[in-house]
């Protein structure tokens, strides 16, 4: 029905260590704040990769068009489309 004495003091003495690393964690920081380096948010990581990978397509993409054209920088005019 109860709790063992023993347990509970284990309980404390663990959060106890846990709050002691956490701030000794935030003295470190308040103490060298050039350490502290942000880091991008992982959505941002990800619609970074998204738009790095387009920009890849869409240049080899070109390159393999003016490989095909057999021009160098340029497409060639094509006509335009009927309507």
């Amino acid at each position: 029905m109860y709790d063992h004495p023993s347990y509970i003091f284990d309980t404390i003495k663990a959060d106890q260590e846990r709050l002691d690393r956490a701030n000794e964690l935030h003295r470190s920081i308040i103490e060298h704040p050039e350490r502290v380096v942000p880091r991008p948010s992982r959505i941002a990581g990800t619609l970074r990769g998204w738009f790095r990978a387009a920009r890849r397509d869409a240049a080899a993409s070109a390159a393999a068009v003016c490989e095909a054209c057999g021009v160098d920088g340029e497409v060639a005019a094509r006509p335009a489309p009927a309507r």
